[in-house]
Parts: C-alpha cells; structure tokens; sequence
C-alpha cells in the first residue's frame, strides 16, 4: 500500500508499506478513502516532534470502510463505513502515555490502517 512517511528533517515521502493487519482481537482493517493532513503533521516535517522519528506514517485522522475486523468486535462488519478520529487512542498504553495519541499504531495518511477499536 502507499503511505506518506516522514523521512527527515523538512522531508516526507510517499512510500510502498505492507499492508496492516489484524493484530488483537479489538482490532479493525480500514481502506481509507480520504485523510487528513494537520498542523501536528507540519510540526513533525519540520522536525519539532522529538518523539517522532524518521519511518513515521502521517495522519490522524480520516474516513474509509471497514475490511476485516477481530472476534472482540461486534458492532463493526465489513463494509461499514467509519470516521477515525484525530484523536483516537486506547488511553491506557505506554505509547498513550508517552504522547502519542492516534500515531500509536499506524498513521491515517496510508491507504489501510489498523485501528484498535473501543468497544
């Protein structure tokens, strides 16, 4: 799949990733159909997001349809269509707890992303 990627200071790249995957029962596949692009997203290409390292895939946010989902999940099917909020995240994990948010997992500005979902 393509995704934008942050490479460098100033440089991001549209690049060919492997496609997620379900991870954990509470996961869900999404096709994105379109993301968005932030101003945490221009900080991160600037280079002002110390967390944030080179390899990152952008975005946080988007609209797509559901592909695949886990056996933990019962109000999503195949086909659905979902918003993702930019401000999605388990809020429980280390990487929540390090700042991270929504870019716990795989960015939005990908052509799939993998989405943990709270039930």
């Amino acid at each position: 799949m393509k995704a934008l990627v942050y490479t460098a200071k100033g440089k991001v790249e549209l690049q060919d990733r492997p496609k997620p995957t379900l991870q954990f029962p509470s996961d869900a596949i999404v096709k994105l159909v379109k993301s968005t692009i932030c101003g945490t997203d221009l900080h991160i290409r600037k280079g002002e997001v110390a967390t944030c390292t080179p390899g990152r895939v952008l975005g946080h946010g988007g609209v797509g349809v559901i592909e695949s989902v886990g056996t933990s999940v019962p109000s999503l099917r195949p086909g659905h269509r979902v918003v993702i909020s930019c401000i999605s995240s388990c809020a429980t994990c280390f990487k929540y707890e390090q700042t991270e948010g929504a870019y716990q997992i795989f960015g939005q500005a990908a052509q799939h992303s993998a989405l943990k979902v709270n039930s």
